[in-house]
């Protein structure tokens, strides 16, 4: 049975999850400080761990990324979805703490350069971008879809990772 993790999962967890958030809702299993490690779990216990818009609210993403290597089974997948970088929904949230680029995990790599921060190391599997939804907007006095301006707005809403966890 594969054992899944869903930190920060509100009241939105994943299907056949264990959710872990900071609030006592009803979808959440365990109540514990996502800032406050270690996490209450055993080394290379989880197959699969989810964070759904939740790593860019916790400041210490370095503590966070070694405990979730920490907790994961060797070859665990951890998925990740963010605002990207230059989205209106990265900046205009004001408990967001960092923002995002596709080469923000190269840090927990192995194989990159600069991979000295945290025991334990991710592969990025996969990277995939959300576009910004079809929205009109008024522009001359006359609405056009915000396709038009792609050139100009930002059209990247979200970006999602698959980690892989390596020990």
């Amino acid at each position: 049975m594969t054992k899944k993790l869903d930190i920060g999962c509100g009241n939105k967890k994943v299907l056949g999850a264990i959710g872990m958030d900071n609030a006592p809702l009803s979808a959440v299993d365990v109540v514990h400080d996502l800032n406050v490690t270690p996490y209450p779990f055993d080394d290379n216990f989880f197959d699969e761990i989810y964070c759904n818009h939740i790593l860019e609210h916790l400041p210490d993403l370095l503590s966070v990324m070694e405990e979730l290597c920490r907790i994961a089974k060797p070859g665990a997948l951890i998925k990740v979805s963010v605002p990207y970088w230059s989205s209106q929904r990265a900046f205009k949230d004001p408990t967001h703490v960092r923002y995002f680029t596709e080469h923000t995990f190269d840090y927990f790599d192995r194989n990159y350069s600069m991979n000295y921060y945290i025991k334990g190391s991710v592969k990025i599997r996969k990277i995939k971008y959300e576009l910004s939804g079809n929205r009109i907007i008024r522009f001359l006095g006359i609405f056009l879809p915000i396709s038009i301006f792609k050139l100009f707005n930002n059209t990247i809403a979200n970006i999602y990772f698959d980690l892989e966890v390596n020990k």
